[in-house]
């Protein structure tokens, strides 16, 4: 079963969708969908019930104070959030944001660090909730299409970064097969690939995984495995 993606709606701002692309998507599972007019902003939103609209203030046909209104007046799309996206940050901007029923603002140019938590925090995206320790442990990887010879190169009790070629994609489940040097304890743990990406010089090109139904023998297994690994805590 592969995890239900969150769809976010873009009106206009094509610069931001590029930058949609090089970050979300190589992090998390997302749609990102687009729509270049008020009533096509107002289409796409009825149509594909988006988690989150990323509106540009002005557009063709309608701006985004009054394609707010509608989608918030209409109980089919009163419940998405709506991010407005404006060239100002005066306060008349702002109290004209709230009138208009949406859910924030943010100012272009466009910052990835004001970006991001905003798009975080209004798809209710929780925060990484573990640290988690440097390993080189070899390990087998067993998706869909058979198995191949990786290396975890980060674990926490609930999830670890895993070196493999070609990297695993986003929304894949993996069988992971691997044993803790120091107690001999073999696990073979079932995940889901949240993000892959190529890390660059510094990292392998790997995938981030999140343990499915880890039982708590498995948990204790790898809690004492990594207790005096604590000051290994990777950023």
């Amino acid at each position: 079963m592969r995890r239900v993606t969150k769809k976010i709606l873009i009106v206009e701002d094509v610069q931001m969708f590029v930058q949609l692309q090089k970050t979300l998507l190589n992090r998390q599972d997302f749609t990102l969908l687009t729509a270049r007019s008020g009533q096509g902003a107002l289409d796409a939103a009825r149509q594909e019930k988006p988690d989150l609209i990323l509106l540009d203030l002005y557009m063709p046909d309608m701006n985004g104070y009054d394609v707010c209104r509608e989608l918030k007046s209409d109980p089919a799309t009163e419940h998405i959030p709506i991010l407005i996206i404006t060239t100002d940050d005066a306060e008349e901007f702002r109290e004209m944001c709230i009138e208009a029923g949406c859910d924030g603002h943010l100012t272009k140019p466009i910052r990835k660090d004001t970006l991001i938590p905003a798009i975080e925090d209004h798809l209710k995206i929780p925060p990484r909730r573990h640290n988690r320790v440097r390993t080189v442990i070899p390990c087998t990887v067993t998706d869909e299409d058979g198995g191949k010879e990786g290396i975890i190169h980060t674990l926490s009790p609930y999830g670890a970064y895993i070196e493999t070629d070609p990297p695993p994609l986003p929304g894949d489940i993996l069988n992971i097969d691997f044993t803790l040097d120091d107690t001999g304890a073999k696990l073979s743990l079932m995940a889901a690939v949240r993000w892959s990406r190529k890390m660059g010089d510094s990292h392998p090109d790997g995938g981030g995984c999140e343990f499915m139904d880890i039982g708590p023998e498995e948990l204790d297994s790898i809690r004492s495995y990594l207790a005096p690994r604590s000051n290994d805590i990777e950023d």
